[in-house]
Order: structure tokens, then sequence, then C-alpha cells
């Protein structure tokens, strides 16, 4: 199968996402850009990102999109629904075979297995909210109406309230870290894009695209 990748500028998301699926085999695979500078260098970080799994993008050069390739390809996979809409527009011909790499990686059971890991988060912030009121004493509540019924104790009253309320941000930073995350994830079928930002940010988007070309992987396999 001929699989080609799809992004803004060629040098970010849709080069990592061809060099991850180069590296597992079995498919001949592109990618091209919708705004891409011909002959430009994948960018540094992407290249970094990519060299610290042991690929190398460096002699990646990143290509415009065109009716040749978008013939040669079996399935299209872009990195967003406007890269989606825009190849769709452009190229009538290639209608069916467009998705986003979302779209094509997550399968309704791998949507409802996210979907209860965000259920069993929310469960347990609320488990972890309750349990941290229970054994403090006294609570966060209740230090609010003593703050607004006890103004000459308002200084101890600010500082404890401070120091329990920055206590529960910690306990519950991580699991609201992974709601926003699953709740962006599951709301858009678009891979953010690095561009210009820190490399851990780089690292980041090649951890989504890698995991989603796995499931693409398992898809086509299942086909």
């Amino acid at each position: 199968m001929k699989i080609l990748f799809v992004c803004t500028g060629n040098t970010c998301r849709s080069s990592m996402a061809e060099a991850i699926l180069k590296a597992q085999g079995g498919f001949e695979v592109r990618s091209a850009g919708l705004a891409a500078d011909q002959g430009s260098k994948a960018s540094p970080h992407a290249v970094r990102v990519v060299a610290a799994q042991g690929l190398d993008m460096s002699q990646h050069r990143a290509s415009m999109i065109n009716q040749t390739i978008i013939e040669w390809a079996d399935l299209i996979l872009t990195m967003t629904r406007r890269h989606k809409a825009a190849v769709q527009e452009q190229f009538p011909k290639g209608l069916d075979k467009v998705y986003t790499l979302k779209e094509f990686a997550l399968r309704e059971d791998d949507k409802l297995e996210l979907t209860e890991r965000l259920h069993l988060l929310y469960q347990r912030v609320d488990k972890n909210r309750q349990e941290f009121n229970a054994k403090n004493s006294p609570s966060i509540a209740e230090l609010q109406v003593k703050r607004a019924h006890l103004v000459e104790e308002l200084e101890w009253v600010e500082n404890s309230l401070a120091e329990l309320q920055a206590e529960l941000r910690d306990v519950l930073h991580e699991d609201r870290q992974q709601i926003a995350q699953l709740e962006s994830y599951l709301q858009s079928q678009d891979v953010a894009d690095p561009f210009g930002q820190d490399e851990y940010v780089y690292e980041a988007s090649y951890k989504e695209i890698d995991d989603l070309i796995k499931r693409t992987v398992n898809r086509l396999q299942g086909l």
C-alpha cells in the first residue's frame, strides 16, 4: 500500500510521520505539504526528536503536494481537518482516500477506551478531592466560611487556605492534565503543529504521531 502524509510545510509533522512509518516497513511512504517550500530541510527540532528514536530525517527535503503524488497514493493521511478539506478541494479525484491521521487511526473501540479512561480520571479526581477534604481540618470550604465571618483571623485563614489549595492542586495536577489532554484529543481530529516551538513540543508531536501510526498499521493489517 502507498501512503501519503500531508501537513502544511512538510518539515515537521508529515515528515516525522513518513520517517516513523518507513522504519516499520511494509508500506511505500511519502509526505508532502500544502504550502511547502520545495527542497527545504526538515525542522532541526524534528530531526533531533526522531534521531532520539533511532530514525534519520537529515536527508528529508520538503515537497509540495501535486496531482501526481495524489494519484500515486492509495491512502492520504492529513495532520488536520483543514489539511483534509484543502486536499479534497484541490484534488477532488482523491476525495475518497483522504482522512485525517487521527480519524483513520482511531477506531470506535479506541475512542471508547479513551472515553473510559477519561471517565475513570474524573472519578479519581472526585475521590481524591473527597478524601483530601476528609483528612484535612479545617477543610477548604470551612476556611472559606471562616474567612467571611472572622475578619480578625483573616491573615491566618488566608495562609491556611493557600497552603491547602496548593496541596490540592498538586494532588489533582497530573489527573487534570490528563483530562485536558484526553478531552482535547477526543474533540479534535487534528495533530497539532509544533513548527517554531520548543523541542519538547516536537517530542510530544512525535509521540502522538507514532501512536496514531501504530493504530493505523493495526487497522490496515486487520483489513
